[in-house]
């Protein structure tokens, strides 16, 4: 899935999430303005008393709010932390694949199967690397004996020959 979609998915559920908790605030406060009329303690328009079941909403609201991005926020920020770990170039580790967001569910497990892949990548380096070392040493050994050899005084044409 590209990028512009997912930015638009993550934006739709964070919209569809604020306007649910904005929506419940308001219906929280038009209710408790209510029941504070009903009750008598609200009686005609005294602003300063008005004021209280719009400061609970606004209270209710935020706390809802909140509650409702924590897991976005905090399933981004361990991302992060381990897109950090893995530039520094440890592959081992992983994301958690349980999230109820399908986004975030998807990212962790290609997220993991990147560093695993990274993880087989860097073995398979590292083998190269290895091999190649060794399969250059010996050769490069027995042309630094034979340059040894020829830079001995007083050899005779044919070891010359030979040791070239």
């Amino acid at each position: 899935m590209n990028r512009g979609k997912i930015r638009w998915k993550l934006s739709i559920v964070f919209s569809i999430l604020l306007f649910l908790s904005i929506a419940f605030t308001a219906i929280l406060s038009g209710t408790l303005t209510m029941v504070l009329f009903f009750t008598g303690v609200l009686r005609g328009p005294n602003p300063v008393v008005a004021v209280i079941p719009m400061g609970v909403s606004i209270l209710v609201g935020t706390a809802l709010a909140r509650l409702a991005t924590r897991h976005l926020l905090s399933a981004l920020s361990a991302m992060s932390q381990t897109a950090k770990e893995v530039a520094g170039g440890n592959f081992n580790v992983a994301l958690d694949e349980n999230s109820p967001i399908d986004e975030l569910r998807n990212l962790a497990h290609n997220f993991n199967s990147m560093t695993r892949e990274l993880a087989g990548t860097e073995l398979l380096r590292t083998d190269f690397v290895e091999n190649v070392s060794h399969e250059f040493k010996t050769p490069l050994s027995a042309i630094e004996g034979y340059a040894v050899l020829l830079q001995r005084r007083g050899l005779s044409k044919e070891k010359q020959a030979e040791y070239i």
